[in-house]
């Protein structure tokens, strides 16, 4: 062990591998070899069975292709508020809130269709 710096592995067949440390150092990476391969085994076990991607219900694909058409007219709402918030005088401040309060509904709304949407087109 003390005096061996490089050794000649026969793996058999012959296949031959050099490994470079000693004997002990050789023993030590075998084994952790042999622990990173039972966990890889043990991992590929717990691995679920994929089922097929569902399709979307008769509904769901309804309420799919209506959502689109919401999503474009809510982003045209919010473009004529925002365009309408730039026309309103800058004095007329309960005015400007207003629409401010419209375009961050808007918004709101614009964000809860978009996650409805992600959530329909992953099914």
């Amino acid at each position: 062990d003390k005096m061996s710096e490089q050794l000649f592995i026969m793996e058999g067949e012959g296949a031959v591998s050099i490994y470079n440390g000693n004997y002990s150092d050789y023993r030590i990476s075998l084994e952790n070899a042999k622990e990173v391969a039972t966990a890889k085994k043990a991992v590929v076990v717990e691995k679920p069975i994929e089922t097929t991607p569902k399709k979307l219900s008769f509904k769901e694909q309804k309420e799919f292709d209506d959502i689109e058409k919401s999503i474009a007219s809510k982003e045209e709402e919010i473009a004529k508020l925002t365009s309408s918030l730039n026309e309103i005088d800058a004095s007329d401040y309960q005015k400007i809130q207003e629409v401010s309060e419209e375009i961050k509904k808007a918004d709101d709304h614009l964000a809860t269709l978009l996650e409805r949407w992600v959530e329909l087109s992953e099914k």
